[in-house]
């Protein structure tokens, strides 16, 4: 399935390089026609004309984009978003010493909380179903058709401007708040929110020097 009608990334490890991003292109299936990757992130479009468009419409949506699938799901763009994470230190009292030693022991884990509001847009309201089903599937596993475990709850990438654009997360947590005007016969919902709580995950430390010129 496809949330959307385009795609956005065209290999496994193109999702955390802009630069690769910037130089693809991709195709709506709107009237738009095709535009950058880079306009996902904000980047300045030239005043008038297509790309000024292309921008009004873009600024107003962010995505959730599966790394194993490709596929992606848009959410309202200025999302209010929290993020925390930290370090952890082991704490040593030195015998007549006033303030403590203090020694790292390594990083917490960063966690990303996203609060996404969906509105129906189809009168079945079939896209508020799986707007919810398919962040719902981002923290289950894929299994063989022996019951083994074959792929690990897929990493995500959060695009809502260049706030993430370099991170990849899994999804821990999600709760779902069903809101009001239930149909009565599916009783779905006109709208619903479903908060998720993201981990990042990386394959190497992140370091001081890295962190700081992002």
């Amino acid at each position: 399935m496809a949330f959307g009608g385009f795609q956005l990334f065209t290999d496994i490890g193109q999702y955390v390089d802009t630069a690769k991003m910037a130089a693809s292109s991709i195709t709506s299936d709107s009237a738009i026609g095709g535009f950058a990757t880079d306009l996902f992130y904000g980047v300045l479009a030239e005043d008038g004309g297509v790309p000024s468009f292309i921008r009004r419409v873009l600024k107003n949506h962010g995505f959730i984009v599966d790394t194993v699938t490709k596929e992606r799901l848009v959410f309202q763009y200025n999302v209010a978003a929290r993020e925390s994470g930290g370090a952890d230190y082991a704490t040593h009292q030195v015998l007549a010493r006033s303030v403590p030693q203090f020694h790292y022991k390594g990083g917490q884990e960063r966690v990303l909380e996203l609060p996404l509001v969906f509105t129906m847009q189809e009168r079945a309201r079939n896209d508020i179903r799986r707007s919810v089903r398919f962040l719902q599937s981002l923290a289950y596993p894929d299994y063989s058709s022996g019951g083994e475990l074959d792929v690990a709850p897929h990493p995500v990438v959060v695009v809502q401007g260049r706030l993430y654009s370099q991170d990849r997360w899994l999804v821990r947590d999600f709760n779902v708040q069903w809101g009001d005007a239930m149909d009565p016969v599916s009783q779905i919902p006109s709208e619903v929110q479903v908060n998720l709580t993201l981990v990042e995950i990386r394959s190497r430390a992140k370091t001081y020097n890295e962190v700081i010129r992002l």
